[in-house]
C-alpha cells in the first residue's frame, strides 16, 4: 500500500444504551468517507450523514486506503448510502454492520470477504481508542451489571 496520511477513513464503534451494557461487544458501527465525514445505517431507509446516530465513537479501525483507491473507496460509499436508504434494517441481518460490511467488500479492502464478525474483531483487537474517557461509557454498565449479578449469586450461595 501507498502512503494513506492524507486519508480519514476509518470505521467507527459507539455503544447501544441497554444493548451494549448486556452484550459488551454490540455496539453501533459507521464508515466515513476519505475526508473524514461519516456515515452510518441507523434505521430504515435512513443512511445518516455527519457523525454517528448513537453518540461520539470510542473506538476506531483506520481504512488504510491508497491515494489510487481513494476513489473507489468513496464510490463505494455512495453506491451503499443509496441502496441502504431503501432497506429495511434488522438487528441481526440488515443492519449498520451489513452496512459497513458491503461497503468494505464492494470496495474490495483486504480483499473483501468481510462479516460482521469480522468487523467486532478488526475493530477491538486492531482498533484505537478515541478518548479514554469515553471508556467508561462501554465497560462501566457492564461491570456494574455483571458483578452485581456475580455479587447476588455469590450473597445467595453463603
Amino acid at each position: 500500500m501507498s502512503r494513506d496520511d492524507d486519508s480519514e477513513a476509518y470505521v467507527m464503534w459507539t455503544t447501544i444504551p441497554m444493548l451494549t451494557w448486556l452484550f459488551p461487544f454490540a455496539g453501533h458501527v459507521g464508515i466515513t468517507y476519505s475526508n473524514g465525514k461519516s456515515t452510518d445505517f441507523l434505521g430504515s431507509n435512513f443512511v445518516n450523514k455527519g457523525k454517528l446516530g448513537f453518540g461520539k465513537p470510542i473506538y476506531r479501525y483506520k481504512i488504510k486506503i491508497s491515494p489510487e483507491e481513494v476513489e473507489k473507496y468513496n464510490k463505494a460509499i455512495d453506491k451503499n448510502v443509496e441502496i441502504y436508504n431503501r432497506k429495511i434494517h434488522t438487528l441481526i441481518g440488515t443492519n449498520c454492520h451489513s452496512y459497513v460490511c458491503d461497503i468494505l467488500n464492494d470496495c474490495g479492502y483486504l480483499n473483501g470477504g468481510w462479516s460482521q464478525a469480522k468487523l467486532v474483531r478488526k475493530i477491538m483487537f486492531e482498533g484505537e481508542i478515541i478518548n479514554r474517557k469515553y471508556l467508561w461509557k462501554h465497560w462501566l454498565p457492564p461491570f456494574i451489571i455483571y458483578g452485581g449479578v456475580i455479587l447476588l449469586i455469590c450473597l445467595t450461595l453463603l
